[in-house]
């Protein structure tokens, strides 16, 4: 039983159409001037040479194209990206917003127990009266 092939999506597809259809117009970018070569020359040979020659120059030409294609990021690509920068971006922040709210409780802690030492210092809570915090 043959291994089941994922599917293929259409951008897949229109690639692989694509591609297919840049290498057939490569060779009738070069089968046009060999044949030209041919009937002008009634030679096999050279228009064999011609084909090769035009391969070459056209071919490189081709390849060069496709690995710019392939570097070249897709639209939908880019906007991946995108979305994942904005989302490392926003998780960032709120890492920051949470520190800073982390160090807002941490320092109004202590400003607490400050106050809270000083009036231990002073002699008393605000609960006591002036009498120096004995009821009768």
């Amino acid at each position: 039983m043959p291994a089941s092939r994922p599917p293929r999506d259409d951008r897949d597809l229109k690639a692989a159409l694509g591609r297919e259809a840049r290498l057939y117009g490569l060779g009738l970018v070069c089968a046009t001037p060999a044949a030209l070569a041919v009937w002008r020359t009634g030679s096999i040979w050279v228009g064999v040479m011609v084909f090769l020659a035009v391969l070459g120059v056209a071919g490189s030409a081709l390849l060069v194209h496709e690995r710019k294609r392939a570097a070249r990021p897709r639209a939908e690509d880019q906007r991946t990206a995108l979305g994942s920068q904005v989302a490392r971006e926003r998780a960032r922040l709120d890492g920051a917003e949470q520190t800073v709210a982390d160090e807002a409780r941490r320092v109004a802690e202590q400003e607490r127990r400050e106050q809270h030492a000083a009036r231990q210092r002073s002699g008393g809570s605000r609960r006591r009266g002036r009498s120096g915090g004995r009821r009768r």
